[in-house]
């Protein structure tokens, strides 16, 4: 039986107004009384809300409508792409703008709502101090020798948290100056300070609770610069699928026949567990370029194939839908009427609504290793779980460790966690001197109770800006940087150069500052400049560059100039363009020779190390039966 039009129009009244673009009775119906939540954020029966149907469809009247009246612009599809991400794909300026811009607001409304209550969670908790040491390793061995090894530094005591961030150190050279955040909560307000030490410079935020509801959003010219870019630019995002993870107990012995698997981390007792099946899933859309930047993208990606198809898998059907790459999906609105969309019996048979989908999927195996002690002296969700929340919300990297710390790990505490970051990156986050027990911090103070317990003691001083800094006050913070598709808005493509070969003086993009590069250096910068895996693939293709250059001076893989604006490397058009275009050829056939290189040498240790097993097995074989 087909689903009658007025059963959808009572049963999906918004829905049903964005369909028929009838945006003007859509803002009436919202404007009569004040629309629940649950009628916002409805899905219909292919998992889209309202606002998210409006943008698919191009309906800017109506998404306008929906976002003003408090629809969620943050609202993330089944499939993993986000309202942000299908009004790129629609192609439409003005909606990608309005869509962005109510974003911002409403992320800065849940930073105003959330890190209060965090820190309320805190107060009563006791109080503490541990440092997080990130390592990040890869099995390319020029950018396993630029990889950054940096501390996070958790001071808590009260309702008021403390993370200063310092690298210390790299193959490439030590950054000494770090940044720190400063969480002050009281009753009706939290104070944040974010302390820049290399300039001596304190930007100061006061966060009340539900301050930001009704503001507008921010000057749109702020967008123009984001919205260009993002148009020209394929869609992306990255995530590791926490579906199909399983841990199991590590075992001792070559086979692991043996007991289960203990180790020592950092004078802790640990269980080792292993993490199988974890997915680093990647997903590209491009259907909203133009043919010329499709080819210039297309031209561009030579390092993205090479560092990514490394151990991946691409998939045919990259949203789930049947919808493959080869047989680009050519369905438009004429082709599906509303009672098929509305009907969740009718199946769509790889067939969509908007655009026609142009899209691939890759997917990265890994494995994680987390070593697991019962008696830290640290709560897990009282203690480090409210910090993990705070930094997540403008730090990628404390995303996916959050993600991955809420999966139904064993019991403990995850003193060490190895995961997978990036295609190329895996992080190793280890805890270790609790309550400033292994060397002495300044303000910290340890001692034991009378059960035994470990404890410490904090100076308030360490909870206010040094003197003599630049404070600068602000009670209406910018736009804040807090997802994983533009943590990085690190906007540096004006000022490339492909001769010279300083970072300093050609502000191009490291390892270290595609990591950690802090928000404090990004109160200039438009917002969305640049997402984090684009910013990330930079960052080692000019990192590979850049040590490869070192070791031969002579050695040039682009052109001499560069196009402004570019998010790349692109040949000028000069009479030595061709020969540039042969030289850049030549480096990436080089690189893939090097990635060749390291993926036969991993083929030979484990060809190996099989080999040795084997004999060993042999071995242990004839003594039984000699005995």
């Amino acid at each position: 039986m087909v689903i009658s039009k007025d059963k959808i129009s009572s049963s999906f009244p918004l829905h049903w107004l964005v369909w028929e673009d009838h945006h003007e009775e859509l803002e009436a119906k919202l404007n009569t009384a004040e629309p629940k939540s649950e009628e916002l954020e409805k899905l219909d029966p292919r998992g889209r809300t309202p606002l998210l149907l409006a943008v698919a469809l191009g309906r800017l009247e109506c998404a306008i409508a929906l976002l003003k009246r408090g629809a969620n612009a943050q609202f993330e599809h089944k499939s993993n792409w986000t309202v942000v991400h299908e009004a790129v794909c629609r192609g439409d300026p003005e909606l990608l703008k309005t869509v962005l811009e109510y974003r911002d607001l409403q992320k800065q409304t849940q930073k105003s709502d959330l890190v209060p209550n965090l820190l309320k969670r805190l107060k009563d908790a006791p109080d503490f101090y541990v440092e997080m040491r990130w390592e990040f390793t890869s099995w390319v061995p020029l950018l396993t020798r630029i990889c950054p090894v940096n501390t996070h530094k958790v001071y808590k005591m009260g309702s008021n948290v403390r993370v200063d961030s310092t690298a210390i150190g790299t193959e490439e050279g030590a950054r000494a100056d770090g940044v720190s955040v400063i969480f002050q909560g009281q009753d009706d307000c939290v104070k944040m300070m974010e302390i820049d030490h290399a300039t001596k410079q304190v930007y100061t935020n006061i966060f009340l609770s539900g301050n930001e509801k009704h503001k507008s959003p921010q000057d749109s010219r702020l967008y123009e610069k984001t919205v260009s870019y993002r148009l020209s630019n394929p869609a992306m995002i990255s995530f590791v699928n926490l579906e199909k993870i399983a841990f199991e107990r590590n075992k001792t012995g070559i086979w692991g026949w043996g007991s289960d698997k203990s180790e020592k981390v950092n004078g802790f007792d640990c269980k080792v567990f292993s993490a199988t099946n974890v997915e680093l899933v990647t997903k590209i859309r491009h259907e909203h370029l133009s043919e010329s930047d499709k080819n210039r993208t297309e031209s561009m990606s030579n390092f993205h194939r090479i560092l990514t198809t490394f151990g991946a898998t691409e998939t045919s059907d990259p949203d789930g839908t049947g919808t493959s790459k080869q047989g680009i999906d050519t369905q438009n609105l004429d082709e599906i009427t509303v009672e098929e969309y509305f009907d969740p019996e009718v199946p769509l048979c790889g067939r969509d609504i908007g655009r026609p989908k142009e899209a691939r999927t890759k997917v990265n195996k890994f494995k994680a290793t987390v070593w697991l002690c019962e008696n830290y002296p640290l709560n897990l969700q009282e203690q480090v779980m409210p910090i993990v929340d705070i930094m997540a919300l403008s730090s990628s990297q404390f995303n996916k460790l959050k993600d991955f710390i809420q999966m139904q790990i064993p019991a403990g505490f995850p003193v060490k966690i190895e995961i997978p970051m990036f295609h190329l990156l895996n992080a190793c986050i280890t805890f270790h001197n609790i309550f400033g027990t292994e060397e002495p911090v300044r303000g910290v103070q340890s001692l034991q109770e009378e059960s035994g317990r470990l404890a410490c003691v904090l100076d308030e001083d360490l909870f206010e800006p040094p003197p003599l800094y630049d404070i600068r006050m602000s009670v209406t913070p910018a736009p804040i940087s807090s997802s994983d598709d533009d943590i990085f808005r690190w906007t540096l493509d004006d000022d490339l150069s492909g001769e010279a070969t300083s970072r300093e003086h050609n502000k191009m993009v490291d390892i270290y500052e595609a990591l950690n590069v802090p928000r404090t250096a990004l109160k200039d910068i438009t917002p969305d400049s640049d997402t984090e895996e684009q910013l990330l693939q930079r960052a080692i293709e000019e990192s590979l560059m850049f040590a490869r250059q070192k070791e031969n001076p002579d050695w040039r893989p682009f052109s001499d100039s560069v196009q402004p604006g570019a998010t790349g490397y692109v040949p000028s058009q000069t009479d030595g363009s061709l020969h540039d275009a042969a030289r850049r050829s030549s480096s990436y056939e080089e690189l893939q020779a090097v990635l060749d290189l390291s993926r036969k040498q991993l083929e030979e240790e484990d060809k190996m190390r099989r080999e040795e097993e084997e004999n060993l097995k042999k071995v242990l074989e004839l003594s039984l039966k000699e005995q």
